[in-house]
């Protein structure tokens, strides 16, 4: 609401998510018209998350399948998690089905078109690593003979799942911190950042094995 209307700031206030620019002296028929819309809006808005929701849960139960009220209830969280761009920390013992509940939540979630990547860091050689994730420039090292994408380049837009990431080593598990809070990937032997498509609220998810 303003009194000194101009193009730029009305497509400011547009830019930061108004719904309406309404400028003095305005009538009272205007002024609710635009609250009406907004609210309009808004409940658009919730009930197409609140679909999605229902959507992501239909996809989780027909994935896995659960009677236990203990799974259940991890299910309703699954379902919750894969509706964001978090990124999901899943705890328990070996067997457990760890890797069953990455693909449910890749399958409910908007990323399902694009790809699912598992890699089992255990399995990694610690001297490769770094360029087996995130790829390198040519003649970043010895043998370096063109740019090679990484592991976590190819799963831009879709879902990656590290397996035994607590196996890997410690500095390497402080870049790849770096990858999700800061949503940046740069190539081995790069000066160039670009964009990821990891989350950076780690949500944390525990399963375990029935004594």
């Amino acid at each position: 609401m303003t009194a000194y209307a101009t193009i730029e700031t009305a497509v400011e206030a547009m830019k930061k998510g108004a719904t309406d620019y309404v400028v003095k002296p305005f009538s009272r028929d205007q002024l609710v018209h635009a609250v009406n819309r907004a609210l309009k809006e808004r409940r658009l808005l919730q009930e197409n998350h609140r679909l999605r929701h229902e959507l992501a849960q239909q996809k989780l139960t027909s994935s896995v399948v659960a009677v236990d009220p203990a799974m259940l209830e991890l299910m309703r969280t699954l379902a919750r998690v894969a509706d964001t761009e978090a990124t999901v920390l899943i705890q328990g013992e070996s067997g457990t089905g760890k890797e069953v509940l990455a693909r449910a939540v890749h399958q409910a979630s908007r990323r399902n078109a694009g790809p699912f990547l598992a890699v089992n860091c255990s399995a990694l050689p610690t001297n490769l690593v770094e360029s087996e994730l995130f790829g390198h420039e040519k003649g970043a090292f010895t043998g370096a003979s063109m740019v090679r994408k990484g592991m976590l380049e190819e799963a831009q837009g879709g879902t990656f799942f590290f397996d035994e990431i607590t196996e890997m080593d410690l500095n390497m598990q402080s870049k790849l911190l770096r990858v999700i809070q800061e949503r940046t990937i740069r190539r081995v032997g790069g000066t160039a950042s670009f964009r990821s498509t990891f989350g950076s609220s780690p949500q944390r998810i525990e399963i375990r094995k029935r004594p």
